[in-house]
């Protein structure tokens, strides 16, 4: 598997600084996305230094995806965590499946929630969604459970404060609803047709509060949690949009736009409410 370039785990330490919180990873995924020559495959590596006002308390976690080589039969998942002032935890395997590959983890965290997603089969047109959870900071986990459809997972988001209501997001616009703290999934409807690209932000101090952008143009917001949406029109976007970070209380959309770098997009006055 590619190991990542020492200079890029240096600017890794310099941008990911708890204070920049989710700031900080629209930064890195920009540039990663738009600036590095890190391969076709999905970087799947991640480190987030998690705010202690937003996430748990200043707990580092780092999760990849390790074997012989990618797609053999011993590749599973695993984990690190660095509490503070501690140094990093030796890798804990997060599966352990016999003769089959994990691929594609990754980490989703809300609250004392964190989540982890991946996929298990042996080639991506074999793949059944997977996912665990932890409610401590990533000591405990849930034992892992299946039945997730879809493709890549890219994002969790809450329909009620205590997480009994959530949904999945993937990279192809489809959805999934849980009513159970994420016990048991059913894929639902959108209002816009699943099977393009997906993107979705939302706010750091509230995160039922996002915008999803579709096929890089249209856009959608939700202050729910994704349980209802809104399309948003109106407003042109003359560019095609590759990352996102999203202000609600100024409805400020930091985009990533093909080429031209950063625009920001003021939706003030565009957002009705959601149906």
């Amino acid at each position: 598997m590619r190991r990542m370039p020492p200079w890029f785990q240096a600017l890794l330490a310099t941008l990911a600084l708890p204070e920049f919180g989710l700031s900080t990873v629209f930064v890195v995924a920009f540039v990663s996305a738009t600036l590095l020559p890190l391969g076709s495959e999905p970087a799947v590596l991640g480190l987030v230094k998690l705010n202690l006002d937003l996430f748990w308390p200043d707990v580092a976690q780092s999760q990849w995806f390790g074997g012989t080589a990618e797609g053999s039969d011993d590749v599973q998942i695993w984990l690190s965590r660095q509490p503070p002032g501690q140094t990093w935890s030796p890798p804990l395997p997060m599966t352990s499946f016999q003769r089959m590959p994990a691929w594609n983890p990754v980490l989703f965290h809300e609250g004392k929630q964190t989540w982890l997603f991946f996929k298990v089969g042996p080639s991506p047109r074999e793949w059944v969604g997977a996912y665990r959870r932890s409610e401590d900071g990533g000591i405990n986990w849930t034992p892992t459970r299946f039945g997730l459809g879809g493709d890549e997972t890219i994002a969790v988001t809450f329909g009620t404060p205590d997480g009994q209501t959530c949904y999945v997001w993937t990279t192809r616009g489809e959805a999934f609803k849980s009513i159970n703290r994420g016990l048991e999934w059913k894929a639902i409807k959108t209002p816009w047709n699943a099977g393009g690209r997906m993107m979705l932000a939302f706010d750091r101090f509230g995160p039922s509060n996002a915008i999803a952008v579709i096929n890089g143009k249209d856009l959608y917001h939700t202050a729910d949690g994704g349980g209802t949406w809104a399309a948003v029109k109106g407003i042109d976007i003359p560019f095609e949009i590759t990352a996102l970070h999203w202000n609600a209380e100024t409805a400020t959309l930091m985009a990533g736009a093909r080429g031209m770098g950063v625009k920001v997009l003021s939706l003030h006055g565009f957002l009705a409410p959601a149906k």
